[in-house]
């Protein structure tokens, strides 16, 4: 759903039946690249790969911003296998430093998360953070949807920690 300022077409304050039919209505005339008047499935299908495309975009961004730890606006794959989100978490939520996290500490996490969330609003959240919604634990997967990282043996859904300055070490020659 767009914003109320994008559905007040006339700007009058108050959003009428008739101006959100007419926004409606452009979206289905945007979706009609050869202009007949109907939606093919190519169209349509059209249509559903450029939002997956945005979305993907802007999770791969967040990606790299969050795992890219020498700056350089790409991965190693050191660093797509460091878990950092976790340590980021983790720090965030010990507030006070002292390396161990109290219960207000958490639920002051909780809460903020919370407030995050409720103002991003359902559709903008991607697939993951929905996931972690639902509760309960979740198997870590990796880039390509499988499982963790841990390596043979490993608990399922394990990703050992990596020391930064490991992750920044250039892969042995073969």
């Amino acid at each position: 759903m767009p914003d109320f300022a994008t559905l007040d077409a006339d700007g009058d304050g108050s959003v009428t039946e008739a101006e959100i039919l007419a926004w409606r209505q452009g979206k289905v005339e945007g979706l009609d690249a050869n202009g007949d008047g109907l939606l093919s499935a190519e169209e349509l299908v059209a249509h559903e790969m450029a939002q997956a495309q945005v979305r993907a975009e802007a999770r791969v961004a967040r990606q790299i911003a969050a795992q890219d730890l020498d700056g350089d606006g790409a991965l190693s794959a050191a660093e797509l296998m460091a878990p950092p989100m976790p340590m980021q978490m983790f720090a965030r939520a010990d507030t006070n430093g002292d390396g161990a996290v109290s219960a207000e500490e958490f639920e002051a996490a909780k809460a903020r998360m919370a407030d995050r969330m409720k103002r991003g609003g359902e559709r903008g959240k991607d697939r993951d953070e929905r996931r972690g919604e639902r509760g309960g634990e979740r198997e870590h997967r990796g880039p390509h949807g499988m499982g963790g990282q841990g390596g043979p043996g490993a608990a399922p859904g394990v990703v050992p920690p990596v020391a930064p300055d490991a992750a920044l070490a250039p892969a042995p020659a073969n």
